[in-house]
Order: structure tokens, then sequence, then C-alpha cells
């Protein structure tokens, strides 16, 4: 009977060496599995931050895309503004000079107490302001707005210099000279008015252009060359 019992308590006792056996390794598999878990979880963070990478790099440049161009667009805004009012207040003066001008030319001509000697000389030089009106001006705004590239051909660029470095000159002259004749009618009026006749007057107009005409003389001389001078860079 001890012998039954005894065997009995073996048995028992394998039994329960054996479940316990079995329960460590279910834990082991078990700890196993959650490692392995771990580290695939780990793997995959890594393998996202590193794929991470190459978007956000090109986000960065897609920004610094945006940026610059956002600021290129402000530039081009701001010159365009500045154009804009260039032009306008470049138009006004452009208007206003042949208006004043034609006004003071008509004026002389049809009213007859403004028939004077020293009125023909503010006619000449309302002449030669209006021919800048009407000439040099225009094309100066249009070389303006086409940012300094002539359209015109050589021929008209030629043309344009050369009256433009008469005109201007010109209108110096004609101030000189009416200054020149304030000067002596107030200094000198009783033998400056004997000898002021339109003869005289005419001849000093003739003289100022005939000199601004020398000032201008070499740019007519070298015709052919004034476009690649001023325009070929």
């Amino acid at each position: 009977m001890s012998s039954v019992t005894a065997v009995q308590q073996h048995i028992i006792n394998h039994r329960e060496q054996e479940t316990s056996s079995l329960f460590s390794i279910i834990q082991t598999n078990e700890t196993t599995t959650m490692f392995n878990n771990s580290r695939r979880r780990i793997h995959t963070t890594i393998s996202l931050l590193s794929s991470t990478t190459l978007p956000t790099s090109a986000i960065n440049d897609e920004l610094i895309y945006k940026t610059n161009t956002m600021e290129y667009n402000e530039n081009d805004a701001r010159n365009s503004a500045q154009l804009i009012i260039i032009i306008i207040v470049c138009s006004l003066m452009c208007i206003l000079t042949i208006v004043g001008n034609i006004v003071v030319i008509l004026a002389v001509s049809l009213v007859r107490r403004l028939r004077t000697a020293s009125n023909s000389i503010i006619v000449s030089l309302a002449v030669s302001d209006l021919l800048i009106g009407l000439f040099i001006m225009p094309l100066a705004i249009i070389l303006e707005i086409s940012s300094y590239r002539w359209i015109f051909g050589s021929i008209m660029c030629d043309i344009w210099t050369s009256v433009d470095v008469l005109l201007y000159p010109s209108g110096v002259l004609h101030i000189l000279v009416l200054s020149i004749d304030r000067y002596s009618i107030i200094n000198y009026s009783s033998k400056y008015t004997s000898m002021r006749r339109i003869i005289l007057v005419l001849l000093m107009i003739v003289s100022v252009w005939i000199v601004s005409a020398f000032v201008s003389l070499p740019l007519i001389m070298s015709w052919g060359c004034m476009y690649q001078l001023l325009f070929s860079v």
C-alpha cells in the first residue's frame, strides 16, 4: 500500500514539474514575442523617420523657392509701380510743355501789342521748347519704358541725339540772350533803345541757333556710330 502511494506521489510530482516547465516555456515565448514586437516597432519608427528625410528636404526647397518667388514678385510690383509713376509724371510734363509753348506762340502772334523785340526772343525760345516736347520727350519716355532699349533704328537714333543736343543748348542760349537784353535795357536804356531794332533781335536769335548747331555738329559728323556707342551694351 505504501509503495502504491509512493508511486502516485512520484507521478504527481513529475506532472507538477512538467506543468511548471511548460509555464516557464510559455512565459519565455511570450517574453521573446514581446521583445521581437518591440524591435519591429523600433525598426518601423526608424524607417519612417528616415523615409521622411527626403520629403522634408523637398518641403524646405519648396518653401525657399516660394519665399524667393514672393520677393521677386514684390520687387517686380515695386518696379512696376515706380515705372508707372515715372511715366505719368513725364507724360504730364510733356503735355504741359507742348500746351504751354503753343499758348505763348499763339499769344505773341495774335495779340498785336505783344509783338515786341523781347517777345520775339521768347517766341524763339518757345519754339525750341515746343520741339523738345514734341520730339525729344516722347521718345525719352518710350526709352524709359523699354528699359533703355532703342527700338527705332540707328538712323532715328542719330537724328534724335543730334536734335536733343541742338535744342537744349538753344534753350540755355535764349535765356542768356534775354538776360543780356533785359540788362541792357535797364542799365543802358537810352543808348540800347536806339540800337534795338528788329534786325538786331533777329541777328541775336539766328546767332543762338547757329551756336547750338555748332554744339551738335560733332554728333552730326559721327552719324552711324551713336547707336553703337549708346545702345550696343
